[in-house]
């Protein structure tokens, strides 16, 4: 986790695009549920998706760069009901 310096309020969820207003990290996205977390480095944020994948359950993006935030990696787990 490190200062979000550059945060903009219009930043969205790397999954369904929704509005993210909260300035702290992780977060849940209010429109589909799914975690946002933000890494310092691509090699941090590919980590996090590898290590998150290990769960058979698990969905992610690929982490996208968001100029000013960070490598942005989004994640949750399938729920079979």
């Amino acid at each position: 986790m490190h200062a979000f310096e550059n945060f903009d309020d219009r930043f969205s969820c790397p999954n369904c695009q929704g509005g993210l207003p909260h300035n702290d990290f992780p977060q849940t996205c209010d429109e589909c549920g799914f975690e946002v977390e933000v890494f310092l480095t691509r090699e941090d944020a590919a980590e996090a998706v590898v290590r998150l994948e290990q769960d058979c359950d698990a969905i992610t993006t690929p982490p996208g760069h968001v100029y000013g935030l960070g490598w942005v990696v989004g994640h949750t787990r399938l729920l079979l009901i």
